[in-house]
C-alpha cells in the first residue's frame, strides 16, 4: 500500500505524465499571446530533457543494477523525474506567483510537489540522494538559464485559475492514460 501511493506520487514527475502536461502548459501560453514565455519554457523543457539523456547514456553501466546504501551518486544518474520536475513545477509557480498577488502561494507549493517527488525516489530506491540533487541542480539551471523567471513579469493578461486547472487537468490525464511504456527512450529517461 505505502509503495503504491509513493509510486504513484513518483509517477508525477515521469516523463509520460508530466511532459506532455508542460506541453500543455506551453500551448496556453502560446493561446494566450505570451509566445516568448512559452518558447522559453519549451526551450527550458527540450534542453532538460537532452542534458539528462546525454548524461544518462555516458554514465550508465548496465552491470551495475544495485548501488550500497552510503552510495552518492548511482549508474542512473541524474533523475530525470528532479530535473524534469524542477523545470516544469517551478516554471508554473512561477507563472501563477507572478501573474496574481493571491498566488504568491503556488510557487512554494509547487516546490513542494517538486519536494515530495524526489522524496519518494529516494524512498523507492530509485535513486541515491546525489542522482535527486544533481537532477534538480539541472533542472533549477536550465530554468534559470533560460531567463523565465526575467521574462515572467506580472501579467493581468494571464488568468492563473484556468492555467492551474489546465496544468493539473493535463497531470491527472497523462497520469491516467499513461504513455506507451517504450515512449521517449524510456528506460534511458528513468
Amino acid at each position: 500500500m505505502w509503495d503504491s501511493l509513493q509510486q504513484t506520487i513518483s509517477d508525477f514527475g515521469d516523463h509520460r505524465v508530466l511532459g506532455p502536461a508542460a506541453l500543455i502548459v506551453v500551448g496556453w501560453l502560446a493561446w494566450h499571446d505570451e509566445r516568448a514565455l512559452a518558447m522559453r519554457l519549451c526551450g527550458a523543457l527540450v534542453a532538460t530533457a537532452l542534458v539528462v539523456v546525454v548524461l544518462k547514456l555516458i554514465i550508465f553501466t548496465p552491470q551495475d543494477t544495485l548501488w550500497s546504501d552510503d552510495a552518492m551518486f548511482s549508474q542512473y544518474f541524474p533523475s530525470g523525474h528532479a530535473a524534469l520536475g524542477a523545470v516544469a513545477y517551478g516554471a508554473v509557480g512561477l507563472i501563477l506567483a507572478r501573474a496574481d498577488r493571491r498566488w504568491q502561494p503556488a510557487l512554494p507549493m509547487a516546490l513542494l510537489v517538486l519536494a515530495v517527488i524526489c522524496f519518494t525516489r529516494l524512498t523507492l530506491r530509485q535513486h541515491p540522494w546525489g542522482d535527486v540533487v544533481g537532477g534538480l541542480a539541472i533542472g533549477g539551471a536550465v530554468l534559470g538559464l533560460s531567463g523565465f523567471a526575467a521574462h515572467c513579469a506580472p501579467d493581468r493578461s494571464i488568468r492563473p485559475a484556468s492555467l492551474a486547472l489546465a496544468f493539473v487537468a493535463a497531470l491527472a490525464t497523462f497520469h491516467v492514460l499513461r504513455l506507451p511504456t517504450r515512449f521517449l527512450l524510456d528506460s534511458v529517461l528513468y
